[in-house]
């Protein structure tokens, strides 16, 4: 495991190689991943992401986990994935700019990433190929863009095939240490098992602790929203889905994107899946995001 440093405006940032292989996977049928399921997530350790928009459930998991599943049970992609983890020092999902911040330099070296935000700390997921090119300009601090100058838009486009749909539904993030899991493994159960068509849901563990991506409603009914375990934030977040078809984003596409909302102020949480990628902005910032998003296309 590898743990450079690099400065930024606000002070030290820790870029930690995570040591897992990590896979993507789409689930076939959630009927025959329950088992495994529960182990990844209620007892074992190991990284993992899942997200379920309602039409696919995706996975991104350590290479090992991937014997917990039945054969068959998953559609697992080719490409093998190194995690590089950003400390910030701060609740990042509050703060202005901090996807911007890394994509430009990889963009401009051509290096693809998917990208996980969590409550404290950034996952990138970058070809094993490309690591290592990867993690020398991310502890570059020349390579970083500042925070405080966030690029203004230069104009262009992104691309006319991206589609942006809306979930209905108020989202809350929330986070808690992955040893409180036993005491909250039935709410999150039911969790999973209420999601229904019109929501969206992530679980991402990582580095012993969990992050939550879900309907406030559900937080409310499940009594997540008070349990002294749990921390979240006061905004009440809408998750935008970005859908590109078979090509993806790409990562010249989400610096566009996520410089010209730096730019105007908004803050992201940025999940992407194995076919698609989601932001959440404050529902205060949503209609702004649209009128922006406009404009790129």
């Amino acid at each position: 495991m590898t743990t450079p440093t690099s400065a930024t405006s606000g002070g030290e940032s820790s870029t930690i190689l995570l040591d897992p292989r990590i896979r993507s996977a789409s689930i076939r049928s959630f009927d025959d991943c329950w088992a495994a399921l529960l182990k990844l997530m209620f007892v074992s350790d190991r990284f993992f992401a899942f997200a379920n928009d309602g039409d696919e459930i995706s996975l991104f998991l350590d290479e090992d986990s991937l014997d917990l599943f039945a054969e068959e049970s998953l559609v697992v992609s080719p490409e093998v994935y190194s995690a590089i983890q950003v400390f910030e020092g701060s609740h990042v999902i509050n703060d202005v700019g901090y996807i911007h911040r890394y994509t430009t330099a990889l963009a401009q070296s051509e290096i693809e990433i998917l990208y996980l935000s969590t409550y404290y700390t950034n996952l990138l997921l970058i070809e094993e190929n490309d690591c290592e090119r990867a993690l020398e300009l991310l502890i570059s601090p020349s390579s970083i863009s500042p925070l405080s100058s966030p690029r203004k838009s230069s104009g262009g486009s992104l691309s006319n095939n991206i589609l942006l749909t809306s979930f209905p539904e108020a989202t809350s993030i929330f986070h808690f240490e992955q040893t409180a899991t036993p005491q909250l493994t039935q709410s999150l159960l039911q969790l999973l098992v209420l999601s229904d068509h019109s929501e969206f849901t992530s679980i991402t563990s990582c580095g012993g602790g969990v992050t939550v991506v879900a309907p406030s409603t559900r937080m409310e009914e499940l009594g997540l929203a008070e349990s002294a375990l749990v921390s979240s934030t006061l905004t009440s977040w809408k998750v935008l889905q970005l859908a590109a078809g078979s090509a993806g984003l790409g990562v010249a596409m989400v610096d566009k994107l996520s410089s010209v909302l730096a730019a105007n102020g908004v803050s992201i949480f940025y999940l992407s899946t194995v076919n698609d990628d989601f932001i959440l902005v404050s529902e205060q910032d949503a209609k702004t995001v649209g009128v922006l998003f406009k404009t790129l296309l």
